[in-house]
Order: structure tokens, then sequence, then C-alpha cells
């Protein structure tokens, strides 16, 4: 059980930072070569992995182990 849920959550972590990568990437595009440009992704990316932090959380708790 433990093992198909650890596989489960690894793949979904996987595709969660090629979502993120891309997300953020698009959002700067705007800024692109821009002195803004990291700024904008970094704030991009810092939002993404908060949410992401809760959605764990949020399942971790929904399990009641």
């Amino acid at each position: 059980f433990f093992e198909g849920i650890h596989d489960a959550v690894k793949v979904s972590q996987e595709n969660w930072l090629t979502f993120t990568k891309s997300a953020c990437e698009a959002d700067t595009l705007v800024w692109e070569n821009g002195s803004l440009t990291e700024l904008r992704r970094a704030t991009c990316l810092r939002n993404l992995a908060e949410q992401r932090s809760s959605n764990l959380q949020t399942m971790l708790e929904e399990m009641d182990f």
C-alpha cells in the first residue's frame, strides 16, 4: 500500500516540476530580457511551491494515518 502511494507521489512530483518550469517560463515571457525577469521567475516558483506544499499537506491530512 505505502509503496504504491510513494510511487504515485514521486511521479506526481516529477510531473509537477515539469509543469512548474513551463508555467514560470510562460509567465516570464513578457519580461524577457528585462531587469525584472529573474525576480518574476523566482516569485512564480515560490508561489507554485507554496501551493504544492499546501496540496501535499492536505493530502497527508486526508490520508489520516
